[in-house]
């Protein structure tokens, strides 16, 4: 089968035997190892890859998450699982805010270096991460059934956001501004840090959208890493390596003349 028909995603959303869509999903996963060479899953790079190639790659992937989506069976435990996964996200997106709040906090509170500080930003970020395959993916026992490579394809993924989709793995970010009439003993919502996207509306959209997900309140994270990354539904079922980061940046900023942001 030509993997780059124009029709090929019609022939998807159209066949029914999983049979078939489990021989295309193959067909594609070796069409994506033959572009990548003689590399070995858990030491995936791409330096060496060419842009045709990785625009090849991109799009083979696409259609490898499309597949997925379209084989998910949703059994008892894989929505038990995207419960669980679901409500960690959320859990997570919450940690991050309410850390960097605390850290905004110690800011205010901490005396400020003249010499050094013109400017503040605290950031948060929510990724994955793939470090190794026995820590960054579970194996779970609906894995024969899809037939998927998944460790490679999550790593491939992952190296992929990571160098080649604007420089954006994160899952969840958002900076906040220094402002000298924040006060430490303002709650987070008065500092700006909470989690406005999570707001009890479901973010399902797409693939989803599904009747078996639908009493689920898909959290903004999730639609993240299902909509605007090309992870299917079965491979976040397998993500199992979450980092949340809460930084504070304190920022000299001059030009030539010596003068400085701010100043006079």
């Amino acid at each position: 089968m030509d993997l780059y028909a124009d029709d090929l995603t019609d022939y998807i959303y159209q066949e029914n035997d999983v049979d078939k869509k489990r021989a295309l999903l193959l067909e594609v996963e070796a069409g994506i190892k033959k572009l990548m060479g003689e590399q070995e899953k858990g030491s995936l790079n791409l330096r060496h890859i060419g842009a045709v190639q990785i625009e090849k790659i991109q799009d083979l992937i696409g259609i490898r998450s499309l597949i997925l989506n379209r084989m998910f069976q949703a059994t008892s435990q894989e929505i038990k699982r995207f419960e669980a996964v679901n409500e960690l996200l959320n859990n997570l997106t919450k940690k991050m805010y309410h850390r960097m709040a605390n850290l905004y906090r110690t800011l205010i509170d901490s005396p400020k270096d003249e010499a050094f500080d013109d400017d503040y930003v605290v950031r948060g970020t929510l990724k994955y991460v793939y470090g190794e395959e026995e820590y960054s993916i579970l194996k779970l026992p609906e894995d024969s059934f899809y037939g998927s490579d998944f460790a490679y394809m999550i790593e491939l993924i992952y190296l992929l956001n990571e160098d080649f989709c604007g420089g954006i793995p994160e899952i969840e970010e958002c900076s906040i501004c220094y402002l000298p009439q924040h006060t430490s003993d303002m709650t987070d919502e008065q500092l700006h840090c909470v989690d406005v996207w999570d707001d009890g509306v479901t973010w399902a959209e797409g693939h989803l959208r599904s009747p078996e997900l639908e009493h689920i309140v898909v959290c903004h994270a999730v639609h993240d890493i299902c909509t605007h990354k090309p992870y299917s539904i079965p491979d976040l079922l397998r993500l199992n390596d979450f980092w949340v980061e809460a930084h504070l940046v304190c920022q000299h900023i001059i030009d030539q003349n010596g003068k400085r942001y701010n100043s006079d």
